[in-house]
Parts: structure tokens; sequence; C-alpha cells
């Protein structure tokens, strides 16, 4: 009997999974396996369209080595504030979430265990809530450059211990308190330009 390694084994389960998600999408509507994929409680409309019809962009991608699907969403300038968006749990697949150029003035309450890469650029967050990462602890990058955030507060990266990259640029800082950035284990990047420091 041939030997399976572990490698390939993952290999074959995730060409399965790929495979069966593909088949339901076949067998529904035009577009089914993104609305399977990029499948929001709440659609994220452009409040500013009257049609109805401006979605944010959800691609569905394959990573390197293994091909497995992963999901990329784009809601960059659709007008969103909290009012409308408060809170939201993730497609299970995704990776990236670009929220930049919108009207939030706090980050929501994002939950996404596969999340790697999240822009909150040119907003008009003012404050950073405690704890507000610790359902995306998964983070690799994070943009929140060209904000109004005055105050960094001790917890406010809590949970995000595998950063490696950190945009605060042009916003309003003027004070960073004692341990805001000890989370981090693995930080490379921290941009802090254009801030009022103290």
């Amino acid at each position: 009997m041939a030997k399976i390694t572990f490698g390939k084994l993952c290999f074959l389960i995730n060409i399965l999974t790929a495979c069966a998600v593909i088949a339901q999408a076949q067998e529904d509507d035009t577009g089914a396996m993104m609305t399977k994929l990029c499948n929001f409680d709440k659609p994220l409309i452009d409040p500013t369209d009257d049609a109805g019809g401006k979605y944010c962009d959800c691609d569905v991608e394959n990573s390197p080595p293994w091909g497995i699907p992963v999901v990329v969403i784009s809601c960059q300038d659709h007008h969103l504030q909290n009012d409308i968006f408060q809170a939201e749990v993730l497609p299970q697949a995704t990776i990236r979430l670009d929220f930049s150029y919108n009207k939030f003035t706090s980050i929501p309450n994002f939950s996404g265990d596969k999340l790697k890469y999240l822009s909150m650029r040119n907003n008009k967050i003012t404050t950073l809530q405690d704890k507000n990462f610790v359902n995306i602890s998964s983070l690799v990058e994070l943009d929140l450059s060209e904000n109004e955030i005055a105050l960094i507060n001790s917890n406010a990266f809590e949970g995000l211990k595998i950063l490696r990259k950190l945009n605060l640029a042009e916003n309003q800082i003027k004070t960073i308190q004692p341990n805001a950035f000890s989370p981090f284990n693995h930080l490379e990047h921290l941009v802090l330009s254009n801030n009022p420091l103290d």
C-alpha cells in the first residue's frame, strides 16, 4: 500500500473542499460561489447609491502553495459609517479587508480568524477601543493612517501578537500610553510620521 504523507493528505483535502464549493456553485445561479464565500449578514451597499447596486468588491483567489480558496474584500470609498455598520463576522476564508476612504469614526468589531490585512486608511476614526482587535488576532498588517486618532491607550492593540506592519501616519496622535505596543512580538515596521506627538 502506498504511503501518504501528511502534506499530500492536506493537499487532497483542500482540493476536495475547493471542488465541493465549485460544484455547489455550478448547481446554483451564476455568481453563487461569490455569494457563498462572501455572505455578509447585512449586505454592504453604498448608502448613496439609490439603485442599491454598488456592493463591496469580493474576489476569490487561490493562495499558494496549495491553491486554497481565500477571500479578498474591498469596500473602499463606499461611504460606509458606524451607524449602518457596527460589527461583522467575515466570510471564513477572508484574508484581506479594505475599508479605506469611508466615514467610520471607530473601528467596527470584525470577527475573522484568517484575516491578515486590514486597511481603515482615510476614515474619521478618533479613538481605538480597548481590545478592538481580539477577534482578528491573526493580522500581520494594519493601516490606520490618515485618520483623526489622538490617543493610543495601553490596551488598544491587545491580541495582535503576530502583527508585522502598523501604519499610524497622518493622525492627530499626541499621546501613546505606556505598554501600548507591548503586544507586538514580531513588529517590523511602525510608521508614526506626521503626528503631533508630545
